[in-house]
């Protein structure tokens, strides 16, 4: 079976271009579905997989007390390979055409008021990291601009993670972004998110240019050891081999800024490119440091928080859409009944035929 989850993986990945975090999730669940089945079916026939085997499979996670959410993920798998089986002829019938996914209650996502937005963007200079002085500084100055690119784009994680500098274009402040399915959308940038960006990048650059300025000294001890002895001897002939070397150095550096752009947007303290998960642990901590200890805050929030505020301000459901990136408008809709809802509530509170008049 693993080969045909193998052909699946890369069917869903290339042809399909599913994000890698979907690929990741597919990938899991069949091959925890392919542990379940073993014990029955090691031959892997999937003659012998009927509507029977599947249910039972369902019934195996519900004792595992997996949310409804989830279920529905792997029924939403199952669903995707035995269709792929069906299409490459390897099943004559399909086994989970009769099941259907477990009905999820649609909840409301959580989000943060302007008041809540503003302490969490601020979180990164209170909250500056007490390592090494300069490094704690970068990690502010990255975090701060995250913070606010989150909120002024409403990016997906993994859509911040891949940003490259590249995707970024300073003159016109917009963002170009490779979303689900690898479709792309043009986002603008707000101005506190683009100034946060350039003070990242201009911390970054002075940086990197000051390790290149430790390094050059020695570089210039190991260059004069190697010099033949005339050289040694003639009076300012390594300085003009040092002026000439700064010209190309010069020319050196505009290559590397060409490739600098394809660098990831923000980096670790290594130099590597961010993941999700260092990015969902740093909200995490700046969380604690608002004290909203109450509301669960997430990269995931301030995309709700940016499409509930555009709403909130008059914007129309179409473009917030687009801004999203969402493949259909129905799934933006539930931005709708957040904002309907708190209108419910100031109508309540401020209408005087709204409020309820005790009878005495």
């Amino acid at each position: 079976m693993a080969d045909y989850v193998n052909q699946f993986i890369e069917y869903i990945s290339s042809v399909r271009n599913y994000s890698r975090e979907t690929v990741r999730a597919y990938h899991t669940d069949l091959m925890q579905f392919s542990a379940f089945l073993k014990p029955q079916f090691p031959s892997a026939d999937f003659a012998d997989i009927t509507n029977l085997v599947i249910r039972s499979y369902l019934v195996f996670l519900k004792e595992k007390n997996y949310q409804k959410t989830s279920l529905a993920r792997k029924v939403a798998t199952l669903k995707s390979f035995f269709k792929f089986l069906a299409q490459k002829r390897l099943v004559a019938n399909n086994p989970i055409t009769l099941i259907r996914s477990p009905r999820i209650n649609k909840k409301l996502p959580d989000f943060m008021t302007e008041s809540e937005v503003k302490n969490m963007v601020h979180q990164p200079v209170i909250q500056a990291p007490k390592f090494r002085p300069n490094e704690g500084r970068m990690v502010a100055l990255r975090d701060a601009a995250i913070l606010e690119l989150l909120y002024s784009c409403g990016l997906r994680v993994s859509e911040l993670t891949q940003l490259k500098i590249k995707d970024i274009d300073f003159n016109s402040s917009v963002a170009h972004i490779l979303g689900k399915g690898r479709k792309e959308r043009i986002v603008p940038v707000g101005s506190f998110a683009m100034k946060a960006i350039e003070n990242y990048l201009t911390a970054r650059g002075k940086e990197a240019q000051d390790n290149k300025n430790q390094q050059e000294p020695h570089m210039a001890n190991k260059a004069v050891a190697k010099q033949k002895p005339e050289l040694r001897s003639r009076p300012g002939a390594f300085s003009q081999r040092l002026k000439r070397s700064e010209l190309s150095a010069s020319v050196t550096t505009i290559t590397e800024r060409a490739s600098e752009q394809n660098s990831h947007l923000f980096l670790n303290r290594f130099g590597g490119g961010l993941t999700d998960r260092s990015v969902r642990n740093e909200i995490a901590r700046y969380r604690l440091g608002t004290g909203l200890t109450n509301k669960r805050i997430s990269p995931h929030t301030f995309r709700h928080t940016f499409a509930t505020h555009l709403l909130d301000h008059g914007a129309d459901l179409r473009s917030v859409q687009e801004l999203l990136g969402h493949k259909s408008i129905s799934t933006t809709q539930i931005y709708t009944h957040i904002t309907t809802n708190r209108l419910k509530e100031v109508y309540n509170q401020a209408h005087p035929r709204a409020r309820k008049t005790k009878i005495g």
